[in-house]
């Protein structure tokens, strides 16, 4: 009895993926573990001199790309929604929040917006506001 192994996934795959991973001699089974709910954004931004995605979800829920101020990315997805969309970005030299929480800081930024979902973690906003950054 030739049984084929299982490979579980958590999140979808794409066809090359899923058949590179069948044509491997796995089974692979996709269980959406997360939802995503976008929220509407409100029309009025608060100012602020750069805005922070650490999420590329929440830059697929930007309507609006007329900012003009410092845009920065957490992780490489992230950045390249946000180059679809029209921006320049920058991100810290790793793919950490703290990297990225430390760039912000070096490059002077006193005031930012914070866009990611309702699940993450606090070093990025934990460390900005240790810097005085609001």
């Amino acid at each position: 009895m030739n049984q084929k192994g299982q490979i579980w996934i958590t999140k979808s795959l794409g066809e090359k993926q899923k058949a590179c991973v069948q044509n491997s001699g796995f089974e692979v089974n996709e269980i959406a573990l997360t939802k995503i709910q976008y929220l509407d954004f409100p029309k009025d931004l608060p100012e602020a001199e750069a805005w922070v995605f650490t999420s590329k979800n929440a830059v697929n829920n930007l309507s609006q790309n007329n900012f003009a101020g410092k845009v920065y990315a957490s992780g490489k997805q992230t950045a390249i929604a946000l180059k679809e969309k029209g921006f320049e970005t920058k991100s810290g030299d790793s793919e950490t929040a703290k990297s990225l929480a430390e760039l912000i800081a070096e490059d002077g930024v006193k005031s930012a917006l914070f866009f990611c979902g309702n699940i993450r973690r606090n070093e990025l906003p934990n460390y900005l506001a240790k810097k005085a950054l609001n």
